[in-house]
């Protein structure tokens, strides 16, 4: 089975991908790529989405610091909070940047865990979707009923592959609040000997 079952380019797939390899011709190499991730919605306890206006202008110009530092391709794994923000912040910055956004998503059907009213819920997701540059499926997994246990080794197969094609991480957190995820991105990162950029919330 192919660790990616297909990419797309502003939701349109492109190609099948047989190997993690395989990249459409306007993506970014591994040195280029950086990888950003931090808390999710429920740890951020903001209802209203005027409330991350200015976490999205703070972001805004550490991306512009990253850009200015040789990065192009930013990579997210899709958690809803701070990575899909991330993500939904490069998309606005790329019609005045080089920049790709790109996410790798656990598996098939990930949506689905997604709650519809949720300020990340299901229509945010899809929006975003749209906008992206690339899209990757690490795992097919298609039945929403599987075991709990299943979907976290895809999103651990997912967080993988993004620390794997990344060449800095990025987290936004606050002390004392990284939960398993975040820690197992650091930890990954630390073995990896890639740079972790830290910005406190």
């Amino acid at each position: 089975m192919a660790d990616v079952i297909y990419c797309s380019v502003n939701g349109r797939v492109v190609t099948l991908c047989d190997t993690p390899d395989v990249q459409p011709e306007h993506m970014y190499q591994k040195d280029q790529t950086v990888m950003i991730t931090g808390l999710r919605q429920h740890q951020l306890y903001w209802e209203d989405a005027e409330a991350y206006v200015p976490l999205k202008s703070s972001m805004e110009q550490d991306f512009k610091k990253l850009y200015d530092s040789g990065f192009r391709k930013f990579l997210v794994c899709g958690k809803p909070g701070i990575e899909m923000l991330a993500a939904e912040v490069v998309c606005d910055m790329k019609s005045h940047y080089d920049m790709v956004a790109s996410m790798y998503v656990p598996y098939n059907g990930f949506e689905y865990y997604l709650k519809a009213e949720e300020i990340f819920g299901q229509a945010y997701y899809w929006k975003l979707q749209n906008r992206l540059d690339e899209v990757r499926v690490i795992t097919r997994q298609v039945d929403p009923g599987n075991t709990g246990v299943r979907r976290m080794k895809a999103v651990t197969r997912c967080l993988t592959k993004a620390i794997d094609h990344s060449s800095r991480l990025v987290v936004y957190s606050s002390k004392g609040k990284d939960d398993s995820y975040i820690k197992n991105a650091v930890t990954q990162a630390k073995e990896s000997g890639i740079p972790i950029e830290r910005h406190n919330l």
